[in-house]
């Protein structure tokens, strides 16, 4: 038998991984209310101190958060990159990224390595001064590149009350399948409020992001009615894939019923979510801008304080006069203007370029500086 023939791995040891964050019986820290989750993501390869990767979005109210902003991170097989995740309960709402506002819920810290090697997620316990404090589940998936965003109009019907003295504030998530089975959140609607024929802004996001580029990826559309107490209960849910319900790939599935599976339910329909408009928004690159006619200029303003001293003056860190023959070489401001024209004068077709010294000179008569 013929020896099986393998093609040759890749020279290249890097991939761009997307990272999904939940959490799981954090500590409850306000008297009145549940914590207010956001997760803090922080790297450090060889150097000493953590450097800031991001940040999720703040979920109010909530003890076991699924957040849906991801991080992006290139993986590096053959380094150490050690990482960082802090849990906070934010205090102020208006200064979210303000860690010294917050206060801390846990941390938990490992490596990209042991991410990726997991397999389908990473499940870890959250520390706080040597005490558990929760569980942290990071997951991992290769990212693809897209050409496309994915546009979504989406509005729902018929929508089961859950207020008692009024109508429901529904919004909408999106979950998409993993490996293992398990949803992953990808999108979150602010709710709308009073309304049992929600319509929600329209909005796009990366294929990547929504399907991790796979049209037949199972996704999962979930309708809840949201509550200011953070305990949000659902009215129904559906799946499908993006292949269904994109008439540009074919799709002809225009709405489709909710239902919850909870026992307590006793209604077989709860809903009906309906696609106003799938479509897919070509993601144009640098290239393409360039092609299509984009032009670059460069404008620079100059606040002569009195400070630098006049611009006529050799010594003036302004200094507009010729050096040439001079021996006096230009000040940083002329060279660093010079070698950014150097390179938008390639995209600037209007002839609109930096003009030498001797004309500014010419052209722009000392004033009086206060």
């Amino acid at each position: 038998m013929a020896a099986q023939s393998f093609p040759p791995p890749s020279s290249n040891l890097s991939s761009k991984v997307e990272l999904s964050v939940s959490c799981s019986k954090l500590k409850n820290l306000d008297h009145f209310s549940k914590s207010d989750p956001v997760v803090f993501l922080y790297c450090r390869g060889r150097e000493v101190e953590w450097t800031k990767v991001g940040r999720t979005e703040l979920i109010e109210n909530n003890l076991n958060p699924k957040f849906s902003t991801t991080f992006n991170m290139e993986y590096r097989f053959e380094e150490v990159q050690n990482l960082q995740f802090a849990v906070y309960d934010v205090d102020d709402k208006h200064h979210v990224d303000n860690i010294d506002k917050h206060q801390l819920l846990g941390t938990m810290e490992c490596t990209l390595a042991e991410i990726v090697a997991a397999g389908v997620h990473l499940t870890k316990p959250l520390g706080l001064k040597g005490n558990p404090a929760g569980t942290i589940t990071i997951q991992a998936e290769e990212v693809r590149n897209s050409e496309f965003l994915m546009y979504f109009e989406l509005s729902a019907t018929k929508l089961e009350k859950k207020d008692l003295f009024g109508k429901s504030d529904p919004y909408i998530e999106i979950a998409k399948a993993q490996e293992g089975g398990e949803f992953t959140v990808v999108y979150r609607s602010m709710p709308i409020k009073k309304t049992l024929s929600p319509r929600w802004p329209a909005f796009h996001m990366e294929m990547q992001t929504l399907c991790s580029g796979d049209w037949e990826r199972t996704l999962q559309f979930s309708v809840w009615d949201w509550n200011r107490s953070g305990n949000n209960e659902l009215i129904g849910l559906t799946t499908t894939s993006l292949k269904d319900i994109c008439p540009e790939r074919g799709g002809t599935v225009l709405n489709l019923e909710l239902t919850n599976p909870s026992p307590k339910s006793k209604k077989k329909s709860t809903g009906v979510l309906v696609f106003n408009s799938v479509k897919t928004v070509p993601r144009p690159t640098f290239v393409d801008y360039i092609k299509g006619g984009c032009q670059i200029s460069l404008i620079v303003a100059v606040d002569f304080t009195a400070s630098n001293g006049l611009p006529s003056g050799a010594s003036s860190l302004h200094y507009i006069g010729s050096a040439q023959g001079s021996g006096i070489p230009p000040p940083p401001l002329t060279n660093l203007t010079l070698l950014h024209n150097s390179i938008s004068e390639k995209y600037d077709q209007r002839d609109l370029l930096y003009e030498p010294q001797e004309q500014l000179q010419k052209q722009m008569p000392v004033i009086a500086v206060c």
